[in-house]
Formats: structure tokens, C-alpha cells, sequence
């Protein structure tokens, strides 16, 4: 004859769980997280990190997971940090305040220390831009209506970037003829 089942309080938190069973579905799956951190705690941050690297001849390739960029992530708790940063604080030291690491390499998974170089924001963007051939909209040679970026058809913003002064001038003329209106 068959074993009816019914429902019975769970000795460690009073949920209902089947008679059969000697652990709630829910104490199940807190032991078995607990024991999963418990085996992720036993190994030290640095052999967790050094495990996800494969070492080529060209560069360090992080395995691990990667943010939309292609840039490697690394968790130590609950603080997230960029792989690369990780791998040059770990082998060089920190990185001095107001600088950031550049891939000399240009491939955005590499962590070998040899290719980062602390660089400004600034610099670490030029770099980037000159690797593609320049900013993209530094190739421009016309305005997106076809003037040409010459002389007295240009004008250079405190930006740094260019303005069309024949758009500009229609645009003006345009906004002055509604205003009057």
C-alpha cells in the first residue's frame, strides 16, 4: 500500500514540506548555497583570478566574464573591478590617482601588465581614436549638407569641434524669420 503524503513543518524553519522529505525546498537551497560559498571562500581571490586567464604568446586573455566593451570583470564579494585593473594592482601596484590603464595591445580582454600604461582620460581617448584612424568625425571633410570644412566655411568650437558657418547662418536667418512673426 502506498505511503500518503501530507504536509509537515520543516524542523529548521517551521515551513510546510512534504512527510516524506526531511529538509524544506527552501533550507535545501540555502545549504546548497552555503556550501557553494563555502567552496568559493576556501580559494583565495588571486587563484580565482589567475584560473581565468589563458596565457597566449601575444597577450593574457581573460575567460572570465566580460562587461558590454569586452573589458574583463572580476568579483571579490560584492565589489565588482575590471580584470585588467586587477591583474596591474596585483603584479605593479596602484594606479596613480587621476591616471587609468591603457591596452597598448588594443584588445580589451588582455591582462597582461606589460601591455597597460597609466595614462590620463584624455590621452587613454586620443590613443583609442588614432588606433581607428582618427575621430570619426575628424575624417569629415564636408557638413552633413554638403559644405565644404574650409576657411571661411568653418568655424572651430571652444570644443575643439567644427561648425558649418553657411548652416549656421541659414539656421539664424530661419529662427529669425519665426521670431519676427
Amino acid at each position: 500500500m502506498p505511503q500518503l503524503r501530507y504536509q509537515i513543518p520543516c524542523p529548521n524553519c517551521n515551513n510546510t514540506m512534504r512527510n516524506d522529505s526531511t529538509i524544506c525546498a527552501g533550507c535545501n537551497a540555502r545549504r546548497n548555497l552555503d556550501e557553494c560559498h563555502r567552496r568559493v571562500a576556501d580559494i583565495s581571490p588571486s587563484e580565482r583570478f589567475w584560473g581565468k586567464v589563458e596565457i597566449t604568446s601575444a597577450c593574457w586573455l581573460w575567460n572570465g566574464s566580460r562587461n558590454w566593451t569586452g573589458y574583463g570583470m572580476f568579483s571579490i564579494g560584492h565589489q565588482h573591478i575590471l580584470a585588467h585593473r586587477f591583474a596591474y594592482m596585483t603584479l605593479i601596484g596602484l594606479i596613480p590617482e587621476g591616471l587609468e590603464l591603457d591596452h597598448l595591445c588594443r584588445t580589451p580582454a588582455c591582462v597582461c601588465p606589460e601591455h597597460l600604461e597609466p595614462v590620463t582620460h584624455k590621452e587613454n581617448t586620443h590613443r583609442g581614436f588614432m588606433a581607428l584612424g582618427g575621430h570619426p568625425n575628424s575624417r569629415k571633410t564636408h557638413c552633413k549638407n554638403g559644405h565644404p570644412f574650409l576657411g571661411e566655411h568653418v568655424r572651430i568650437t571652444t570644443a575643439g569641434s567644427r561648425r558649418c558657418l553657411t548652416c549656421k547662418r541659414n539656421y539664424d536667418a530661419l529662427r529669425y524669420q519665426e521670431v519676427r512673426r
